[in-house]
């Protein structure tokens, strides 16, 4: 215990004596409207739809300016609904381009820079008419995950008062018992880059009324850093949120931390009579890839399935997505949502688009436990399809993964330690599991291995996170030189495909990485931290 507690105390000596040398890129959404009745404005009525717009201020909580010029800032606006145990996106509008940082003191000392940047501690205010729609482009212009535009801004189509702007039915506004917010989220190229997309959303509730358009919020907080499925969970204690990260993004060179974030929540209620009512929201924040299927298992026969729902969000003003609503199919074995087309047969299909929110639910004559719910990507990449723990009907295998103890600085990384990850999924079908780590000394070899028992035990410099038996993946390979290695694992060769250290559906094995680090000194010889896997069919 003497040993740990003075490796852990130097660990943290050194991210104190080096963290104000490390970059940080983090734009966050600081105010959604503005105080007293906000900055939310309402156009007016048009075939049945409301059409607005929100005021929004931006805010860089880095250390570092962050650029602010045409094509690098995207301001999208949501309107939400919470009602009858389920919240909805109700509409969304064109994106803003941002320009001209004015650099304001509203969150925190502003250290101001010229109008090209945002700079530390600084924020910027777009009023609700500068925010309006009318005059944005599309979210197909923009790739999420690294911010950058794909293609020239394309304009909005239509007459007004529609084109472009939040647009919302208007038999939707005001009702009884429904609970309104607003949420906005930027894309930022720099934020996005630095990987740091996941918090760039924020929201407010809404006063309504039945017999006018006009919002506000009056009387409401803006709660920072949480999108929409968040604000659910917020407005009902029984919703349970999960974030889903799609680590292998397909983002090209230049963006080491390119990340497609889904964040999922659900809800299941007991209706009586031995019915349950199953409720999942899936909010892609940042995901080009983009969702293209939702699958819950039934794991147990003789199950009633009833009053299936779905629900999307309209995409308008000459958007080249399609709005057909996802099927849904209830077989032996899973009830699956799906878009009608794959990328292949017509890359403009409804896929689950960045910035959206689709709902799922069902009711079943069974109560929860955890299962695994799939969600299916629509554009190609090295990952099809992720897992996500939740409850569902019967229950099921539970598959996924979660990174557990603690790495220590190396001769290499003396800010953190080497960090495992993976890429690929947990499915033993796919066979496409590839670990990964970070962070270790560039040119020195080490060696991945694993075991059944998690341990946390002073071991070189660093700590054996395994105990027990364990089976090492040869060869040992060297790390690049940017202190990169990986294993692509191959179930079918030993020691995964049989005796001890057999990988199977449904077990959970513990991942290490091993290395040399002669120039770190002490025991010549560091680990990473380690990765729980439970493993999928």
């Amino acid at each position: 215990m003497i040993r740990k507690s003075f490796v852990l105390a130097l660990a943290v000596s050194v991210i104190a004596s080096t963290a104000s040398a490390q970059v940080v890129r983090d734009m966050t959404v600081s105010k959604v409207g503005s105080t007293g009745f906000g900055d939310f404005h309402y156009y007016g009525q048009s075939s049945g739809i409301r059409t607005y717009s929100f005021g929004t201020t931006s805010c860089n909580e880095g250390n570092i300016a962050l650029q602010w010029t045409a094509m690098r800032v995207n301001i999208p606006q949501n309107f939400f609904r919470v009602m009858d145990g389920r919240v909805e996106q109700l509409g969304y509008s064109w994106l803003k381009l941002g320009f001209c940082a004015v650099n304001e003191n509203s969150c925190g000392s502003c250290q101001g820079t010229s109008c090209a940047t945002l700079g530390v501690g600084c924020a910027d205010t777009y009023g609700s008419g500068l925010n309006d729609g009318a005059g944005g482009h599309g979210k197909a212009d923009v790739n999420p995950v690294t911010g950058v535009h794909v293609q020239g801004q394309t304009s909005p189509s239509g007459s007004l008062p529609l084109r472009g702007r939040l647009q919302v039915q208007a038999s939707e506004m005001g009702l009884a018992g429904a609970t309104y917010f607003a949420e906005s989220q930027y894309i930022c190229e720099d934020d996005a880059k630095a990987g740091h997309a996941r918090n760039n959303a924020s929201w407010r509730q809404l006063n309504t009324t039945s017999g006018s358009g006009a919002v506000n919020g009056q009387g409401h907080i803006i709660h920072r850093h949480e999108c929409a499925v968040e604000a659910w969970a917020t407005l009902d204690s029984t919703v349970t949120v999960v974030d889903v990260d799609n680590t292998a993004e397909p983002a090209g060179a230049g963006f080491p931390m390119a990340v497609g974030h889904f964040v999922l929540g659900y809800k299941v209620t007991n209706i009586g009579g031995g019915q349950h009512r199953y409720e999942y929201a899936l909010q892609n924040l940042t995901s080009d890839q983009s969702g293209a299927s939702f699958s819950i298992p039934l794991n147990c026969g003789g199950l009633n399935i009833t009053d299936i729902f779905f629900r999307d969000v309209n995409h308008h003003s000459g958007s080249p997505y399609s709005n057909t609503d996802w099927t849904a199919t209830v077989d032996g074995s899973s009830i699956t949502w799906e878009v009608t087309q794959t990328f292949a047969q017509n890359a403009n299909a409804n896929a689950l688009r960045w910035g959206t929110l689709f709902n799922f639910g069902f009711t079943a004559d069974s109560g929860p436990s955890m299962t695994n719910a799939a969600i299916g990507l629509f554009k190609p990449g090295p990952v099809s399809a992720l897992n996500a723990a939740v409850e569902g009907p019967c229950g099921g295998a539970v598959c996924g993964m979660n990174t557990y103890c603690v790495s220590t600085p190396n001769s290499f990384g003396i800010l953190v330690g080497a960090n495992i990850g993976s890429s690929g999924s947990t499915s033993i079908g796919a066979n496409d599991l590839v670990l990964e780590v970070d962070t270790a000394p560039p040119g020195q070899f080490g060696l991945f291995y694993y075991g059944a028992i998690q341990a946390q035990t002073p071991f070189g410099n660093g700590f054996r996170c395994i105990d027990g038996e364990v089976f090492r993946l040869n060869p040992p390979t060297n790390a690049d030189n940017l202190g990169l290695n990986s294993n692509a694992l191959d179930y079918s060769q030993a020691p995964m495909n049989a005796g001890n250290g057999a990988i199977t559906a449904g077990s959970t094995w513990n991942f290490q990485y091993w290395f040399r680090d002669p120039m770190g000194g002490g025991a010549l010889f560091n680990l990473s931290d380690a990765l729980e896997v439970t493993f999928c069919p």
